[in-house]
């Protein structure tokens, strides 16, 4: 995703088709982070 970014910023090309995937990605990558994160405490605490 980070290479997408650079590749985006470097060809400046700006086509929001393009930024709106990449946006997309970004809100993607960190709600699964956090689920993920909160599946771990909620696996923990019943103990």
């Amino acid at each position: 995703m980070l290479s997408a970014w650079d590749l985006l910023l470097l060809a400046h090309v700006y086509s929001r088709t393009v930024i709106a995937l990449e946006m997309g990605g970004v809100v993607v990558c960190l709600a699964g982070y956090f689920l993920y994160k909160s599946a771990g405490k909620a696996e923990k605490e019943p103990e």
